[in-house]
């Protein structure tokens, strides 16, 4: 999968890339600038930016 999406590096391992698919299947935005430590956060604001709705 990391191969398809284009995000292995040279040493054949995945870099930390967040992709936002849509529902219609479309990836709507790439984060490759992943944070471990801040990345919930950084997730649920750039997907309420990009108007997904909260889970109930």
């Amino acid at each position: 999968m990391a191969q398809a999406y284009g995000v292995l590096n040279a040493r054949g391992m995945a870099n930390r890339v967040t992709f936002y698919i849509d529902k219609d299947g479309k990836i709507a935005y790439i984060d490759d600038a992943v944070r471990a430590q801040e990345d919930g956060a950084n997730v649920a604001k750039r997907l309420a930016e990009l108007g997904f709705e909260r889970a109930k």
